[in-house]
């Protein structure tokens, strides 16, 4: 059974969530490492019916993953959330180093002033 409204409010979500990482990547200098995500990235494409998405045989499940964590990471205590999950999953300490090498990129200027002007200043 399917739910098209469910599905609209996904569409709707999804274009909000790029259009914000679009203008983080472009903005703010997001340093993507990740060759995947990188190819991807590359094949996205408007649609034509006002939607994005991979273009015919792509795929687009690491830009949206990197769309979702960039909302996230907006959010109080995403940080602290984030190596709680990895604690409860006995991530190596090695996993944490990446991660707080690849959040401290993500914590430069650039990305404290965007976040100060989508949330009219404070």
């Amino acid at each position: 059974m399917s739910n098209p409204i469910g599905a609209t409010v996904f569409a709707i979500f999804a274009l909000l969530m790029l259009s914000d990482l679009d203008a983080a990547l472009f903005e703010n200098g997001i340093k993507i490492r990740d060759q995947q995500t990188l190819l991807e990235l590359g094949s996205m494409a408007w649609d034509g019916k006002g939607g994005v998405g991979a273009i015919e045989g792509a795929y687009d499940d690491c830009v949206m993953a990197l769309a979702i964590a960039w909302q996230a990471r907006k959010q109080p205590g995403s940080y602290a959330t984030a190596m709680a999950y990895f604690d409860e999953r006995n991530a190596t300490p090695e996993h944490k180093t990446f991660v707080d090498e690849y959040l401290a990129d993500l914590n430069g200027p650039l990305v404290d002033e965007y976040l100060k002007s989508i949330n009219g200043g404070s």
